[in-house]
């Protein structure tokens, strides 16, 4: 095949080993999306929370190839990107708090987007305020537990939450550690998860693969429901 490749073609062989030969088909759309966004920002499609539209990627799990074209390629770097964009989803509800790593507090709870929570969420109180100051992200507080169903490690509302979530927190004080959904422990093994880039990654930007929890959910109300008809 490289012998019917014209010349000038045929002198670009080693930038094509070099670049794009062993690495994945994914991350090379997301370089190319990556230069075209920063060379031309107004070919970018955006919702009307500036998030890309089509992105972020959805999550495969263990799998650490890029999911969005803005996403840097050092973890450090990565890290700080995620901790100074706006959150994925619609909205978060806290549900509790304990003390993270190094003594630092943290809250926790569920990602909201429209009537499902595919993820929880651990964030710092600090960067709760940021997201809220900063990106007017709407963080909740309110009794979640009577009002959703759990459907193995998601969760779905049982109601409209717009008729039970309230008003948006405007500030965050740290408080003693507690939980209003479930055991504190496993929370605590949450946090521990959280530390993961991967993990962080997935929940910071709500890109677990909802064709995955979608069935499950299904599957489970076919087993509670023989009439369901979801499937």
């Amino acid at each position: 095949m490289h012998g019917l490749l014209r010349k000038s073609t045929q002198e670009l062989k080693p930038d094509f080993d070099s670049y794009l030969c062993g690495r994945s088909v994914t991350d090379t759309l997301v370089d190319a999306l990556g230069i075209l966004g920063g060379t031309c920002p107004d070919l970018v499609n955006c919702d009307a929370d500036g998030e890309w539209l089509g992105f972020p990627l959805d999550d495969q799990p263990g799998v650490s190839d890029r999911l969005h074209p803005q996403e840097p390629t050092d973890e450090a770097a990565a890290r700080t990107w995620l901790n100074e964009r706006r959150p994925g989803g619609d909205c978060r509800i806290i549900v509790g708090s304990l003390m993270g790593v190094a003594g630092v507090p943290v809250v926790f709870g569920l990602t909201l987007s429209g009537w499902y929570s595919l993820d929880p969420f651990v964030e710092t109180v600090d960067q709760v305020n940021r997201d809220v100051s900063i990106h007017s992200y709407p963080y909740h507080t309110c009794d979640v537990e009577s009002h959703v169903s759990i459907m193995g490690c998601s969760y779905r509302c049982i109601t409209d939450p717009k008729e039970w979530i309230g008003s948006q927190l405007d500030h965050l004080e740290p408080r003693a550690p507690y939980s209003e959904l479930g055991p504190l422990e496993d929370w605590e093994q949450c946090c521990t998860e959280d530390q993961t880039y991967i993990v962080r990654r997935r929940r910071r930007l709500n890109a677990a693969r909802r064709d995955i929890c979608w069935h499950y959910h299904d599957l489970c109300e076919a087993v509670r429901n023989p009439g369901f008809d979801g499937l």
